[in-house]
C-alpha cells in the first residue's frame, strides 16, 4: 500500500503544478486518495479499457501504470472536482489527450475488433510527446 501511496503523491505533485498553472481550485487530496483506494479494492482496472492496473509497472513507457484523468480535460473547460476524475492506465491518459471521455469511449468501440491498433497509438503518442518536451527544454536553453 505504500507503493500506491508514493505514485500518488507523484500524482498530486503534477496536479499541484498545473492547477496552479491554471488558477484553478485544487480537488480534495483525501477524497482523490480515496477514489483510487476504492478502485484498488475493486481490482484495480482502467475506467476506460478495462485492463488491469499495475502500481508501477516495469516496461517503459509504462501502459500500465495508474494514471488519473479528467474526464473532461481542463484544457477544454473541466475541472478538478472528485467526478471529473477517473482512475485509468497511462496507456489510455495518453492516447486520450484532451478528447471528452465520450469521443475516447467512441474510438475505444471502434478499436475493439484490433485493440493492437491502440497500443501503436499510444507508442505514437507518447514519443511525441517526448519530442515536444525536449524541443521546450531545447527552446529554454537556446533563449
Amino acid at each position: 500500500m505504500n507503493d500506491l501511496r508514493e505514485r500518488f503523491e507523484l500524482r498530486w505533485q503534477t496536479i499541484l503544478k498545473k492547477s496552479a498553472k491554471l488558477g484553478l481550485l485544487l480537488p480534495n487530496k483525501e477524497i482523490l486518495w480515496k477514489k483510487i483506494l476504492l478502485s484498488f479494492d475493486n481490482g484495480f482496472k482502467c475506467e476506460y479499457c478495462g485492463k488491469q492496473l499495475l502500481i508501477k509497472d516495469p516496461d517503459f513507457p509504462y501502459p500500465r501504470s495508474f494514471s488519473l484523468d479528467h474526464r473532461i480535460s481542463i484544457d477544454i473547460g473541466g475541472d478538478n472536482k472528485i467526478e471529473n476524475f477517473a482512475v485509468i492506465c497511462h496507456r489510455c491518459n495518453i492516447t486520450k489527450g484532451t478528447m471528452t471521455e465520450k469521443t475516447f469511449r467512441s474510438l475505444l468501440q471502434a478499436l475493439s475488433k484490433n485493440p493492437d491498433i491502440l497500443d501503436h497509438v499510444f507508442e505514437e503518442m507518447w514519443r511525441g510527446r517526448l519530442a515536444n518536451k525536449l524541443e521546450r527544454e531545447n527552446g529554454k536553453e537556446g533563449k
